[in-house]
């Protein structure tokens, strides 16, 4: 029997459409693997960062988040979210599997190019759900806004719009502190402090530092004031007396019997004027490469006694790098010596950028190599920041998580003659606060 042509039309149109159906249904799984693929690359690099993986590079995360939502740039390789220690749960055990994701598709559509995605994460004090929109523009699908919804162990539910929040957090005056070494010249010393510190803190201020770190401890006081005077000049200011360089090094003697107490009673009074001062950091801005690793370890020793003391103080203690730490001693680099031999609880590293990539070392190498030690930076080029191309700070400010940033220190060494001190700080102010790269804070 012959088939009629009205079923043989109905046959071929039945086949089209199970062809489209099928077309549409091998497009929409397309689509949900680019979808599914840029959140995974968002949130599932993490394991790669180690122990050191923390809320600054989160923060880093969701700054690259939000350019690549502005820049319409869906390439988001390398950056992560959270860590196996506070976050419990965010993985796809089986992609190919639609109804067994975590990423679940509450709207698709092709021909208008709109989907919106959501999943759930569970830790130890909250459930939080993330609902991602994203749009498809010239056949590429790219986020187009994050929210973040939850409900905390009371049972409170809240929502929060993240790109939002974190385009005004962007928006926030950059935390930045000044060595008060850069400009020696107009406070240097106890009677140019007297002298100069209202006009100049105000214009420290004025150009967008938030804090200073003094150059100039001895006895009791900074800059020939007491501790709470000085303190109370940064406030009025609108600066925060954030660290200061001191030094008290071992002489012959007491290195060589191992004997630190004189020395920790020099100590015990510095920390309590830091104290006083307000201060958050404490600093050894100087110290000689020892001639043996005997010496170097005493050396050590005595630095894990003046951090074990200041942590107890409520400060922290760190040792300021220079280019003689990287020369060796009885065949091993001394930096790597100290590093090694002083606890990361009593001493961090404040590493002197400028002078690392003098010393011909990448400071992003020694980051990794020692994750989390570096506190403090100082933020120095050959004369203002960025003039010379010589230091890469891009890569320096965007491994501050791997660092264990906590803050950053300006200093100009020098100048090159044509623009006197005030100045060149400013500029380095400048540069600093338009450098996407620079977040608005590494301590909160």
């Amino acid at each position: 029997m012959h088939k009629s042509v009205s079923t043989i039309i109905l046959m071929c149109v039945c086949a089209t459409l199970g062809a489209k159906a099928a077309n549409n249904d091998e497009r929409e799984l397309e689509a949900q693997n680019i979808i599914t693929g840029i959140i995974n690359d968002l949130y599932a690099a993490a394991a790669g960062h180690g122990d050191y993986y923390d809320a600054r590079f989160a923060c880093q995360t969701w700054v690259k988040t939000v350019r690549a939502v502005e820049e319409k740039d869906a390439e988001l390789e390398e950056i992560g979210f959270f860590n196996e220690d506070y976050w419990t749960e965010m993985q796809d055990t089986n992609p190919d599997d639609l109804e067994a994701r975590d990423i679940k598709f509450e709207h698709l559509d092709l021909e208008q190019g709109t989907a919106t995605v959501s999943f759930t994460l569970y830790s130890s004090v909250q459930v939080v759900k993330r609902k991602f929109s994203f749009c498809c523009e010239e056949g590429e699908w790219r986020i187009h806004d994050i929210f973040k919804f939850w409900t905390d162990s009371d049972g409170k539910e809240d929502t929060y719009d993240l790109l939002e929040g974190m385009r005004n957090y962007l928006n926030e005056p950059k935390e930045m502190a000044l060595q008060l070494y850069s400009i020696r010249d107009v406070i240097g010393d106890a009677e140019s402090y007297a002298k100069n510190h209202a006009s100049v803190f105000k214009q420290l201020s004025e150009m967008g530092y938030t804090g200073i770190e003094a150059a100039d401890y001895k006895d009791g006081k900074f800059y020939g004031v007491s501790p709470e005077q000085y303190r109370q000049d940064c406030e009025e200011a609108g600066l925060m007396p954030l660290s200061s360089h001191v030094n008290r090094n071992l002489n012959a003697e007491e290195l060589a019997n191992h004997d630190f107490t004189k020395a920790l009673e020099w100590w015990d009074q510095a920390i309590e004027a830091h104290k006083a001062a307000g201060m958050y950091y404490v600093v050894t801005s100087w110290g000689e490469t020892p001639k043996s690793l005997k010496d170097g370890q005493t050396i050590c020793d005595y630095y894990n006694e003046i951090g074990r003391r200041c942590r107890e103080a409520g400060l922290s203690y760190g040792y300021h790098t220079h280019s003689h730490e990287f020369q060796k001693v009885e065949g091993q680099v001394w930096i790597d010596y100290m590093m090694q031999h002083t606890d990361a609880e009593n001493v961090f590293w404040q590493m002197d950028t400028y002078w690392a990539v003098m010393a011909k070392q990448g400071p992003v190498y020694y980051f990794k190599k020692y994750p989390g030690r570096f506190k403090m930076l100082h933020i120095k080029d050959i004369y203002e920041l960025g003039a010379s191309g010589f230091v890469g700070f891009d890569a320096i400010f965007r491994n501050a998580g791997v660092a264990g940033l906590e803050n950053y220190v300006v200093e100009m060494e020098g100048n090159d003659g044509t623009i006197d001190s005030m100045e060149g700080v400013r500029r380095c102010a400048e540069y600093l606060k338009a450098q996407d790269f620079v977040l608005p804070s590494y301590s909160k």
